[in-house]
């Protein structure tokens, strides 16, 4: 499968601008808005921002200006085509129950790994847009939902949760089945040890590795309009190497990470991995054919496409 790759949004055509500036809402367009917030914070965590950025971006490039009154037409609504605010699973039938609901983005990693758990388990859910240059972040609302003021928050009646990850496993475990255990609970204490393993294993070994290169090669060209540190990308990279070929070594022995079926160990490497994909670098994973078959079955899933057509490829 071949991926996208940064592109210099000069590429694009003057009618492709004209469809970005019609997008401009709501938005102080002086840049020194955006430079005063780090961004990790505005891409990972407010990163439907990092669109509006891009929008900019990409008209300054192009020679265009950004119209001096922008359109009455609110930032929730400039985001319709791009939030589903009442998603339902195309195989699951509406049931009575109210949909849980997530607040957040979907270009937003965190935000993605929770969606992804949703759409495999097939429920139905509403996807509430939280409005950071308008600081809804900081509302007592959110805070309420989330005391950091981060995203993804989740509530399921009167229980709301935050942090991606714990998320994800409680929508794994509420929705479980017979024949979908992605937490594999229900197979005994090895095999969920296994998705606990490899879960640990994501968010301390792999995220560390992986995450600089994006961020040297896609968020501080973007934001802060600087160059690549190659540097810290090379010094990443061959992190990331040792990484994979440990993760190499693993799936030579089963075609999954925690055994033979996918489970949550796998899909929790989904949002970073699909950003990762999208810098000039994402050949390295030709050096690890194992690595590289487990990645394509993952895109290959139905519930990951579904959740990629929110997620950009191109800055």
């Amino acid at each position: 499968m071949a991926y996208p790759r940064v592109t210099s949004s000069s590429a694009r055509s003057s009618s492709s601008a004209s469809a970005t500036r019609s997008r401009l809402t709501k938005v102080d367009v002086d840049s020194t808005i955006f430079r005063a917030v780090s961004p990790e914070v505005l891409f990972f965590h407010y990163p439907w921002a990092t669109r509006v950025w891009c929008s900019l971006l990409t008209l300054r490039i192009n020679g265009d200006q950004p119209p001096k009154h922008p359109p009455t037409q609110t930032t929730e609504q400039s985001l319709a085509p791009i939030i589903a605010t009442s998603v339902e699973h195309p195989s699951h039938s509406r049931t009575n129950m109210s949909p849980v609901k997530v607040f957040g983005h979907p270009m937003s990693t965190n935000v993605a790994r929770v969606l992804l758990c949703l759409e495999e388990v097939g429920a139905e859910y509403e996807l509430v847009p939280v409005d950071f240059l308008a600081g809804e972040h900081s509302s007592p609302q959110h805070v309420q939902r989330n005391p950091f003021g981060k995203i993804p928050a989740f509530q399921d009646g009167e229980l709301v949760l935050f942090e991606s990850r714990a998320i994800a496993k409680y929508i794994l475990r509420k929705y479980k089945t017979a024949d979908l255990d992605l937490l594999r609970e229900s197979s005994g204490i090895e095999e969920s040890s296994m998705v606990d393993v490899w879960t640990e294993v994501e968010a301390q070994q792999y995220y560390p590795a992986m995450s600089p290169v994006v961020f040297e090669c896609i968020i501080f060209p973007v934001m802060r309009g600087a160059a690549t540190n190659q540097t810290v990308v090379d010094e990443s990279l061959d992190r990331l190497r040792g990484v994979l070929g440990v993760y190499e070594a693993r799936l030579e022995k089963s075609r999954y990470l925690a055994g033979d079926s996918v489970s949550f160990a796998d899909l929790n490497h989904f949002p970073f991995t699909f950003y990762f994909m999208a810098t000039p670098y994402a050949s390295l994973f030709d050096e690890f054919p194992k690595v590289k078959a487990w990645w394509e079955g993952l895109m290959a899933r139905p519930a990951v496409q579904r959740v990629c057509k929110n997620m950009p490829t191109e800055f």
